[in-house]
């Protein structure tokens, strides 16, 4: 098994917790990507159960679910699943395909998802967003928070503490609210 990336959690145990690593892992190289929970003890756990690619996976900070990418429907969309491997969802439609997209991880309340998409705007310019992504809204279309054209990608979106307010990297640092309305813009001087 070959790892690819690595998350680590707390699960909810009788008397206390019990660690365990969530890791996206290919059984056979380059063929299928599977997310697996790695139990302390040595048990392994398959959450995503496909033989598709998954990929990328992320904790939920309560360490109860965990987010990844797949194209088990042809396309890539973001699934989650509990940490137990119940429930597993498609929580986004289909993300652009043109460009993978860059799963950035949880909001603190545990229900909510930032991704970075990218998409060509030319033939020399991209077209960056960060989205945020209802984790319990099945079906409900994506929230675009930013969008940037041009040479100024998104880099590292990230949630403040609170999970009011969503900054990231581009040209210039730029915070929005998770409503997507904007609250400051410093410059990269």
């Amino acid at each position: 098994v070959a790892a690819g990336t690595c998350a680590s959690t707390a699960l909810a145990g009788g008397s206390g917790s019990t660690g365990a690593i969530v890791v996206s892992a290919d059984r056979q190289a380059a063929v299928s990507g599977e997310i697996y929970r790695l139990d302390l003890d040595g048990r392994r756990v398959d959450l995503s159960r496909s033989p598709y690619q998954d990929t990328a996976p992320f904790v939920s900070p309560d360490g109860k679910q965990v987010a990844f990418l797949s194209d088990r429907s042809g396309r890539q969309s973001l699934y989650v699943v509990g940490i137990d491997g119940s429930s597993l969802t498609r929580i986004s439609p289909a993300l652009p395909q043109t460009l993978v997209p860059q799963p950035i991880g949880w909001l603190p309340d545990s229900r909510r998802f930032l991704v970075v998409t990218t998409t060509p705007a030319g033939p020399k310019n991209v077209d960056s967003a960060v989205t945020l992504l209802q984790a319990y809204a099945k079906g409900r279309a994506p929230q675009t928070l930013a969008r940037v054209q041009g040479l100024g990608s998104i880099f590292e979106p990230v949630a403040s503490p609170n999970g009011r307010l969503v900054a990231f990297g581009g040209v210039a640092v730029r915070a929005v609210t998770t409503s997507g309305r904007p609250a400051f813009t410093l410059s990269d001087g």
